[in-house]
C-alpha cells in the first residue's frame, strides 16, 4: 500500500514534481498499518518498475533525491541506476569457529555471573572436538545434519574400540550438551524439548528475539533503547523465576512422610530377607537401618543459630528423598529446601509430589548467564530467609 498526493503539471526537472510523486509506503502486520519513515519513489523503464528509497524523512530533501535518481537513470541507464541506488546487500562473512570462541570468551567478561572458567573451557574444548571430527572451520557449517554425522562417527568409533555402548552414548550426549551451552535458548528448545517445558517455548523465544530487535536495537535514543532492553530482560527473568520456584503443600508433606516410612521400611526388609514375604515383615525397624553418624548434636545446635547448607553425594534419584527423610525422622533436623533436576518433573507422579514438597527446579540444559543468575539469586534468597537448603546433588 502507498499514500500518494495528487500530481500536478510541473516538469520532471522541477523539484515540486517529485514532491507530488514521492510516497511513504505502508505495510500491514498483524492487522496493524505500519508506515516506513523514509520517502520513496517508484520509477519505470521499458516495462520494469522498481521502488527506490531516498533514505530521507524530510519531504523537500527526499524530492531532490528522487530527481537525482531520475536524472541518473536518464544519463546512465536502468541497470547502472539500480546498481547505484539499490545496491545489493553484501553477504555477511560468517565467523570461523576460532572467531566465535574468541567472541564467546570476550562476552564472558561482560556478564555478571558467567559460568566458571573450567566450565566455559570445557564447553569450548568439546565444541572444538566436534568440529575437528567433522573437519568444520566455519560456524555456518555446524548444522543439525552435521551434528547427526558427528553422533554417528562417535558411536562408530566407540564400537570399534569395544567400549560399553551406554557409556559411549552418554559421553556423546555430554559433548553435544556442553557445546550447545555456548549457544542460544532457541537452539536448546529445538534440540532438547521436554514435556515439562512451558507450552510454545520455541515460539516465545523467537518472539522475544524479534521484540529485542524492533523495540531495543532500533531505538534512536540511547535511553529509550536501554529502557526497552531492560523491559525485555525483566520478562525473561520473570519467566525463569516462575519456572524455578517450587511450592510447598502441608497435606502432601504429611502424606509423603507416612508413605516414605512405609516405603523405606518395606524396601530395607526386602533387601535383608531377599524374598517377597520379607516386604511385609516387621522384623527390622526402619530406625535400625537408617544410621546417621557424625556431629549430629552440634549440627542441631547450629540449626538454631543460622542457615545450614547440606551438600550430599549422589548415586541415584532416590538419594535426595532418602537424605531428607533421614534428617527429618532419624536425626531430628529441620526439613530442607532441595534443588531438584527438572528431569524429575518430566513424569506425572514424580512431578506431582516434587511440585508440592518445596523443591526448587534446576534445568541443567540452560547455561545462559540470565538463567544462571536467576537460579543463583533463588539460592541466595533461600539462605537469606533462613531456610535450610540442600543443592541438587548432581550440581553440588
Amino acid at each position: 500500500m502507498a499514500q500518494k498526493t495528487k500530481a500536478t503539471s510541473y516538469g520532471k526537472t522541477d523539484v515540486r514534481y517529485w514532491e507530488n510523486r514521492i510516497v511513504k509506503r505502508v505495510f500491514e502486520s498483524r492487522g496493524k498499518q505500519i508506515e516506513i519513515p523514509y520517502w520513496q519513489i517508484r520509477l519505470s523503464h521499458l516495462g520494469d518498475r522498481e521502488w527506490f528509497n531516498t533514505g530521507q524523512t524530510n519531504k523537500s530533501v527526499a524530492a531532490r533525491k528522487a530527481r537525482e535518481i531520475w536524472e541518473h537513470l536518464r544519463s546512465h541507464g536502468w541497470e547502472a541506476t539500480k546498481e547505484a541506488y539499490k545496491p545489493k546487500a553484501t553477504p555477511r562473512e560468517t565467523n570461523t569457529i576460532e572467531q566465535f570462541i574468541e567472541l564467546y570468551r570476550d562476552s564472558l567478561k561482560r556478564v555478571e555471573y558467567p559460568p566458571s572458567h573450567p566450565t566455559a573451557e570445557r564447553y569450548i574444548k568439546d565444541l572444538k572436538l566436534i568440529c575437528r571430527n567433522l573437519h568444520i572451520k566455519k560456524l555456518e557449517k555446524l548444522t543439525k545434519e552435521s551434528l547427526e554425522e558427528f553422533k554417528g562417527n562417535y558411536l562408530e568409533s566407540g564400537r570399534k574400540a569395544k567400549r560399553d555402548s551406554d557409556s559411549v552414548k552418554n559421553s556423546c550426549n555430554a559433548l553435544l550438551r556442553n557445546a550447545a551451552g555456548m549457544f542460544s535458548e532457541q537452539m536448546r528448545t529445538k534440540e532438547e524439548p521436554w514435556k515439562v517445558d512451558p507450552p510454545k517455548e520455541r515460539r516465545y523465544w523467537k518472539k522475544l528475539a524479534k521484540m529485542l530487535a524492533t523495540r531495543s536495537l532500533d531505538e534512536d535514543e540511547m535511553t529509550s533503547a536501554d529502557k526497552a532492553a531492560r523491559n525485555i530482560l525483566g520478562k525473561v527473568v520473570h519467566r525463569y523465576a516462575d519456572e524455578i520456584v517450587g511450592h510447598f503443600k502441608i497435606p502432601t508433606f504429611k502424606f509423603a512422610r507416612r508413605f516414605l516410612a512405609f516405603f523405606f521400611g518395606r524396601l530395607l526388609n526386602a533387601a535383608d530377607g531377599r524374598s517377597f514375604r520379607s516386604l511385609f515383615s516387621k522384623r527390622i525397624q526402619l530406625e535400625e537401618r537408617l544410621l546417621v553418624r557424625g556431629y549430629v548434636e552440634h549440627v542441631r545446635e547450629l540449626s538454631q543459630k543460622g542457615t545450614i547448607v547440606f551438600v550430599p553425594t549422589h548415586f541415584s534419584n532416590l538419594d535426595s528423598i532418602l537424605i531428607g527423610y533421614a534428617m527429618d525422622q532419624v536425626a531430628g533436623l529441620p526439613a530442607v529446601s532441595f534443588g531438584a533436576g527438572l528431569n524429575l518433573y518430566n513424569t506425572g507422579y514424580t512431578a506431582y509430589f516434587m511440585n508440592r514438597l518445596g523443591a526448587y527446579r534446576v534445568d541443567r540444559r540452560k547455561r545462559n548467564p540470565i538463567y544462571m543468575t536467576t537460579l543463583k539469586t533463588m539460592s541466595k534468597l533461600i539462605i537469606h530467609c533462613l531456610l535450610y537448603t540442600s543443592p541438587s546433588p548432581r550440581d553440588s
